[in-house]
């Protein structure tokens, strides 16, 4: 029953965004999520985050850059579960711990796109420098400037954060040095 509401749950995801759920990445995350659900049916669940680790580095490994192990963040009222996922065993280890999360904002795990899409919307833009970087990060930036997306964010170049942004997959530099969102690609 549970395949059943996952796979009905992805459809909609599809059916609402556009975007397919093909990754381990992704189903890993809805997966996880149902799962906190589950173990917290009488509060409500969110989820703020999820830190994916690499098996190398976009620029080296270009499309074959995929989620070796992620942590995710969600939040049950007054408690923080934190999941960890090993992708090369499917091993789950969750971590239960009191108090709140305030580091985030909310996203919905069901209304992102595909970690895929986001990696080669990011490999095929032009005139983007690809982080050589091993982290990704899913998430809704905090700062003075309120997003309606979450974005993966694939690291630092010398001056800025590349991300992806979750829902349209348009390419997003934002400025370390400044701390503000760049909309172009500035030379």
């Amino acid at each position: 029953m549970k395949k059943l509401f996952t796979i009905v749950a992805l459809a909609a995801a599809l059916l609402f965004t556009g975007c397919k759920k093909t990754s381990d990445f992704n189903k890993y995350l809805i997966e996880d999520y149902e799962y906190v659900q589950s173990q917290f049916e009488k509060r409500e669940v969110v989820f703020y985050e999820a830190q994916i680790t690499l098996n190398g580095s976009p620029v080296e490994l270009g499309k074959k850059a995929q989620p070796a192990s992620v942590k995710e963040v969600f939040q049950a009222e007054d408690t923080v579960i934190f999941v960890n996922r090993d992708f090369s065993t499917s091993e789950m280890k969750v971590e239960v711990v009191p108090g709140y999360w305030l580091e985030d904002v909310v996203v919905d795990p069901y209304d992102v796109c595909d970690y895929n899409d986001a990696l080669k919307s990011l490999l095929n833009a032009e005139g983007v420098e690809v982080p050589d970087a091993v982290f990704v990060t899913l998430r809704k930036p905090l700062g003075p400037v309120v997003f309606d997306n979450a974005f993966y964010i694939f690291g630092s170049t010398k001056t800025n954060f590349v991300a992806v942004d979750a829902k349209t997959l348009e390419i997003k530099n934002f400025d370390t040095v400044e701390g503000h969102l760049k909309t172009e690609v500035e030379e």
